[in-house]
């Protein structure tokens, strides 16, 4: 492909669901468990200056402050390490839009997360909240952008 393509989930528990299509394509599957290791960080930032290609990076996490957060922090970390490679970098689940198309089940928001208040919302939503079979639709998706028909 003209393009690198990672799919990067917060969750291990989740891992085998989302591999399910990685792997038919070859894509990395980057299990990140939140917040990412600077070595994790440094190894996949190693990835993808190696390919020399554009980078698409799709982010899969609870939308909830540190889940949201934990997807900003790794874009900026990726974008410093890797200042010359051309990262695309995307959040496709969870959104807000999913919440309310598939009727994702909510839950309070931590209001002792120092993020909650810039969050903005009292309501949350975890990623297994997704039915496997839609995540998997979504990894598929996202990597079909980038397959030559």
């Amino acid at each position: 492909m003209p393009v690198y393509v990672e799919v990067w989930c917060e969750k291990d528990a989740l891992a085998g669901v989302l591999m399910e299509e990685t792997e038919v394509f070859d894509v990395p599957l980057m299990v990140a468990k939140g917040y990412a290791s600077l070595s994790f960080l440094h190894s996949a930032e190693m990835a993808i200056q190696d390919k020399g290609k554009p980078a698409y990076i799709y982010h899969f996490g609870d939308l909830d402050p540190s889940g949201v957060d934990a997807a900003r922090d790794i874009e900026a970390k990726l974008r410093r390490y890797a200042p010359d490679a051309e990262i695309h970098f995307e959040r496709p689940a969870v959104t807000r839009a999913q919440v309310d198309e598939w009727s994702l089940p909510t839950r309070p928001t931590k209001q002792t997360d120092t993020r909650a208040k810039k969050f903005g919302s009292d309501t949350s939503v975890e990623l297994d909240a997704i039915p496997a079979r839609k995540l998997r639709e979504l990894v598929r998706d996202v990597i079909n952008r980038h397959v030559d028909q």
